[in-house]
């Protein structure tokens, strides 16, 4: 089993299709994405899945290291998004062309344009609203699968504090100050708590920590 493990951890498709398996254990709500989600070329980190306004078609929403996704499937293969599962073309970053998509219509907007997240609330029948910074928003509406809070969480712009450690926490490697690196040591200690880095990756990757030999 070790293998397999290693093996999705170096392949983007099989990680990606294991947190979604994961993340949303329903399979009749996976399976219109499936084919996007396993052609993605990135790693993903959170996915949540709402009904449209009819109650009838899933919308997945869903979030790399750098941007937000907005996943709805077409009426039909080949055919144009109708209705609620219509991306609007002012999404910025809205593209249909990377691989695998083209059963879905896809928005997506970076992470850093992402204003504020509020009027959260968790499954079943979850919803959150997200504001952008162009002055739009994308209102989740009844979503019925995935961790909404935990969501809301990876996509919330949080403000980047400076880096004021020194060597007095006991039990900890000697810091440095250095406001230089905040923003880096900030991501990194996020991807930390979010689970995605393992404490000897964070000390590793950490700017401010000195390295051996150098």
């Amino acid at each position: 089993m070790v293998w397999m493990t290693e093996m999705a951890q170096n392949n983007p498709a099989e990680a990606n299709l294991r947190r979604f398996a994961e993340q949303i254990d329903d399979e009749p709500l996976r399976s219109p994405f499936l084919e996007w989600v396993g052609g993605f070329p990135e790693r993903m980190s959170r996915f949540v899945v709402a009904r449209d306004s009819g109650g009838s078609r899933p919308i997945l929403f869903a979030t790399s290291r750098h941007r937000l996704y907005r996943v709805a499937p077409r009426a039909g293969t080949g055919g144009k998004p109708t209705g609620e599962a219509a991306v609007s073309k002012a999404v910025a970053g809205a593209d249909d062309t990377k691989p695998g998509a083209r059963p879905c219509a896809v928005g997506s907007v970076a992470k850093t344009d992402v204003a504020a997240v509020g009027n959260v609330s968790g499954c079943p029948q979850g919803r959150m609203r997200v504001a952008l910074a162009n002055g739009e928003a994308w209102q989740l509406e009844n979503i019925v699968a995935g961790r909404v809070h935990d969501f809301a969480q990876d996509i919330r712009p949080r403000a980047i504090t400076a880096a004021g450690y020194d060597s007095t926490v006991r039990g900890e490697f000697p810091q440095l100050l250095d406001p230089d690196h905040a923003e880096e040591i900030d991501a990194l200690r996020r991807w930390m708590q979010d689970g995605r880095l393992s404490h000897y990756e964070y000390d590793d990757a950490n700017p401010a920590y000195p390295k051996a030999g150098k």
